[in-house]
């Protein structure tokens, strides 16, 4: 790699290391962001059902559905894009020690392939709170006075 020629192993390997660093911290934000969405998702999922059930204004029961369907879209396509990086993060760490790093954090077809938007939605971390609360909504819907 250009303006690494002659480098010691030292510094290379503190190169690769910094690599690592840089996708360990996208993989971070991308876990904290996603948890911040479900915490937003459950107060508005909460508060519309408070609303709801106190102005006996149902309709609001269906756009919390479609709210729903919507978070739980944008989440799986957290999950999926943090997926991605560590399966990056594992190609780095696997690769050759003794070369340096391009520090390249674009995620090739290969890897994006393995990690896609749709299975990832139905995943046990997404499918289960979204769904759930679908579920629940629907109920509330159509029994409103369980």
């Amino acid at each position: 790699m250009k303006g690494f020629d002659g480098a010691s192993p030292e510094h290379i390997h503190m190169l690769r290391v910094e690599q690592l660093r840089m996708i360990q911290s996208i993989i971070t934000r991308m876990a904290g962001n996603s948890g911040m969405m479900k915490r937003y998702f459950l107060i508005l999922a909460l508060a519309v059902v408070g609303i709801s059930s106190a102005q006996e204004y149902r309709e609001l029961i269906l756009f919390a559905m479609a709210v729903s369907a919507i978070f739980a879209c944008l989440d799986g396509a957290y999950l999926a894009l943090e997926r991605r990086y560590r399966m990056l993060y594992d190609r780095v760490r696997n690769g050759d020690w003794s070369e340096p790093p391009d520090f390249s954090l674009a995620i090739d077809k290969e890897i994006a392939s393995k990690a896609r938007i749709l299975p990832t939605i139905f995943s046990w971390s997404v499918f289960w709170l979204y769904g759930l609360v679908i579920i629940l909504l629907a109920m509330i819907y159509y029994y409103p006075r369980l």
